[in-house]
């Protein structure tokens, strides 16, 4: 039996430093944004086998990590801000135009989690147009078989919420849970973004 999920749809509030126009003039992640990471990719002290089965530890860090491999959460840190630092260089080149913060903690994390080809390719939807930008980052979400991956596309619609500053951690939780599966979400994309069309 389907759960029905109702999600606000008020702005949430973020504490984003801007200037007198409102704009920011270079890329750089937010404490909300790297909190948006930790959500997504969680932080683990011991290596383990990510779902590409690459050793990972941390918060999403593959790096030179071997089997075995332990890390404090000062080494954890340390790794997350030269991990973000390499995330921004991807897109940072790309970009000229006008961002909120919100869309900058939002390229950032694509930048994370994608290879350096596919973060580009957004950065540049980006500075091209926002709107087509937010629709393609949805498109970021499948398989080559152009079925829906269900994390990918819990991420994806979450960026998009972070974008537009609205309540990402109460849909993404929902979405998270096992009762919830991909037909459902897909539904609820469709809802909170009047219409999307699938590749």
């Amino acid at each position: 039996m389907e759960t029905t999920c109702t999600f606000r749809t008020v702005s949430t509030q973020w504490n984003y430093s801007v200037n007198t126009f409102g704009e920011l003039s270079s890329v750089k992640i937010s404490q909300q944004g790297k909190n948006f990471i930790e959500f997504f990719e969680g932080r683990r002290h011991e290596a383990y086998k990510d779902t590409a089965n690459i050793y990972t530890i941390g918060v999403g860090h593959v790096k030179n990590v071997k089997p075995y491999m332990m890390a404090t959460d000062t080494q954890i840190d340390k790794w997350l801000e030269e991990d973000l630092a390499e995330a921004t260089k991807k897109i940072e080149p790309h970009i000229t135009r006008d961002m909120t913060q919100a869309e900058q903690d939002a390229l950032i994390s694509q930048a994370f989690n994608m290879t350096t080809r596919s973060a580009v390719k957004l950065a540049k939807y980006f500075d091209q147009d926002k709107e087509l930008w937010k629709r393609k980052t949805l498109l970021y979400s499948y398989d080559i078989a152009k079925n829906p991956v269900k994390g990918l596309k819990i991420r994806r619609i979450s960026e998009r919420l972070l974008a537009e500053e609205r309540d990402w951690k109460s849909f993404a939780s929902w979405a998270q849970k096992k009762t919830t599966n991909i037909g459902m979400i897909l539904r609820k994309e469709n809802e909170l973004f009047n219409g999307i069309q699938d590749p």
